[in-house]
């Protein structure tokens, strides 16, 4: 709905894996090593500017851009045409594993996030998408065999959308915001009624744990929310 989001990837331990930290992971570009205190802001920096990704560590994706630019933002004169492209990495071994034995906790064999369950049938390939709104708009095999592979896909921007790239289950890029023409990014109707939807269904889960002297206050701040919604709904041109 055009918010600038940065999504970032982590292990939800020991909630939901009890495999130890390390299961999600996020990848940021930087120019150069930082070192001692200006590491973490310098990593930052590159994750709000530049190219990253997050997923299970098993592949990558390197240098997505959209029409040769890797910056977040792109800006197009008209509807068309766009070159999406990467350099992406996966690794599978040749064979797929053997199911867990009897008895074994489920947690034993892949689950969640993770490249295995990527696996195209018994091939050694995974399914790479190119998404415009969170929708699949294009899909190339890759063979995961740890070396780098050149990905491009040439996708048709009707109106201002946002870009990204995925191998489900294993990995997914922040996304390119491609502005056309200067008219903001609104997704669908869908999309913002269900944003404003979350909103009754947030009050109802975290109203209680607010305090009575502050819940006016944070009324308030959720209806502003609400309206915002409503407003970007209207914006919108397609169900």
């Amino acid at each position: 709905m055009g918010y600038r989001t940065l999504m970032l990837g982590e292990t939800d331990y020991p909630c939901i894996y009890d495999d130890g930290p390390g299961v999600g992971r996020t990848y940021v570009r930087l120019p150069e090593a930082p070192q001692g205190e200006q590491a973490l802001e310098a990593w930052l920096g590159g994750l709000k500017e530049g190219p990253s990704y997050f997923g299970d560590g098993r592949s990558h994706v390197y240098d997505f851009a959209v029409d040769a630019d890797t910056a977040r933002e792109h800006a197009a004169d008209a509807p068309g045409p766009v070159r999406v492209t990467a350099t992406v990495a996966a690794w599978l071994p040749e064979q797929p594993p053997a199911p867990p034995a009897a008895g074994r906790p489920v947690y034993s064999a892949p689950v969640g996030w993770h490249l295995e369950r990527s696996r195209v049938g018994q091939s050694r390939k995974v399914l790479v998408e190119v998404l415009v709104n969170g929708v699949p708009v294009g899909a190339q095999e890759l063979l995961a065999d740890g070396n780098e592979h050149a990905i491009e896909f040439d996708v048709d921007l009707e109106r201002s959308s946002w870009i990204a790239l995925r191998i489900l289950r294993s990995v997914h890029t922040q996304p390119i915001f491609v502005e056309i023409a200067g008219r903001p990014i609104r997704a669908s109707r869908r999309s913002a009624q269900w944003l404003h939807d979350s909103v009754d269904a947030l009050w109802k889960a975290k109203a209680g744990f607010i305090r009575e002297t502050e819940r006016p206050a944070a009324r308030e701040a959720y209806d502003a929310a609400q309206a915002t919604y409503l407003v970007r709904r209207d914006e919108c041109e397609v169900d």
